[in-house]
């Protein structure tokens, strides 16, 4: 996701003829990828940026610091590691999202009875000073975050408000010549990668309450497919979802326009939800957990509809609320292509984004 949205941006960047240099950490790469340089650690970064005369430098990751940048520093916030040292928001015992922000007691806590993140002693010991790392950097760092949840949760940690900027992932651009039409079948899909975090169990148990001919593709593949094939059977409902595995972006855009609706069943807090912009793309209404920064995306009855995360009743009905209302559904899409165009185009972001930066050169103090 994180590789999608830089080559967003570059592109952008490249076309008005901005000077961009693209970096990574040796510890990330197989093979090394042509048009990017590897760097050891910040201070390698740092060295490589001045030797370039570079005005501006954009993080993703995590880099940790040992001390104030030399350069203009801005940070994107794509995850929970700045106030989570799971990374995941996610207490995993009880398969909910976490409603907690960083606190030694509470996070060591949370790794030792919920399992939400290691509970073996070395990688537990990463995990925290991961997080120390971003905490101590916050006092030197600009940051733009993909939801104000994020922001939200990174100031209830101690990060200073003053210095977070709010910016939505861009959508894809609407294709003029793929008019919104009403699916002919009851179908829903999920695009995404299969892990536990990602709720599909939840679905397919959701799936077994609504009529037989409602019927689920599975777009993407990952660690829980075999959990989830086998689910599927256990339910009786193997002959209702078809698991595609990863599709390319034409495939995926024909399992779209072919879906009554998009169903995102995340039981973590989604930081961002780029599938939901995928949706309202392509005008469908997404029927999404209300979790992480998704409800400040998808209002209830506007674009979609919203569900507790795990409640498989709320989900089954929301389901059937859609399949047995096409014109509601397909009144939704259209909200929502219409926000696609009105609040999230890449055009829009990259204002946002280059306020940002403005504002990093203007207050750097070096």
């Amino acid at each position: 996701g994180v590789a999608t949205y830089i080559k967003k941006i570059v592109g952008v960047q490249s076309a008005r003829n901005d000077d961009i240099l693209l970096f990574d950490h040796k510890s990330r790469t197989g093979e090394p990828k042509e048009g990017i340089t590897y760097v050891a650690n910040s201070q390698d970064l740092f060295r490589q940026c001045r030797a370039e005369g570079v005005d501006i430098v954009h993080t993703h990751l995590s880099l940790p610091l040992d001390g104030p940048p030399p350069i203009p520093t801005l940070r994107t916030v794509h995850g929970h590691a700045p106030f989570c040292p799971a990374g995941t928001q996610f207490l995993a015992r009880s398969s909910r999202p976490c409603p907690h922000v960083y606190s030694l007691r509470q996070c060591l806590t949370g790794h030792l009875q919920e399992h939400c993140g290691s509970i073996r002693p070395k990688n537990m010991v990463s995990e925290f000073r991961g997080t120390f790392a971003e905490m101590r950097d916050g006092r030197y760092l600009q940051y733009t975050t993909v939801s104000s949840f994020m922001r939200d949760r990174m100031v209830r940690a101690g990060y200073p408000a003053n210095r977070i900027t709010v910016n939505y992932l861009p959508a894809p651009p609407i294709d003029p010549h793929n008019n919104i039409r009403s699916a002919t079948s009851g179908r829903l899909l999920f695009a995404g990668r299969l892990t536990r975090l990602k709720g599909v169990d939840w679905l397919l148990s959701s799936l077994k309450a609504v009529p037989a001919e409602v019927a689920v593709d599975i777009a993407g593949d990952g660690p829980e497919r075999q959990n989830l094939e086998r689910l599927a059977k256990e339910l009786g409902i193997i002959d209702r979802v078809t698991f595609h595995g990863w599709q390319s972006g034409s495939q995926l855009a024909s399992l779209y326009n072919q879906c009554i609706a998009v169903v995102f069943p995340s039981l973590w807090h989604e930081p961002g939800g780029t599938v939901a912009f995928e949706a309202m793309a392509h005008g469908k209404p997404v029927i999404m957990s209300a979790v992480g920064g998704m409800p400040e995306i998808i209002n209830d009855d506007h674009n979609g509809v919203l569900v507790p995360p795990g409640d498989i009743a709320a989900l089954s009905g929301a389901i059937l609320k859609l399949y047995g209302n096409p014109s509601l559904a397909r009144q939704l899409g259209e909200a929502g292509r219409r926000d696609v165009e009105s609040k999230y185009s890449l055009a829009q972001h990259m204002a946002i984004l280059d306020a940002a930066y403005s504002r990093c050169i203007q207050t750097f103090v070096e």
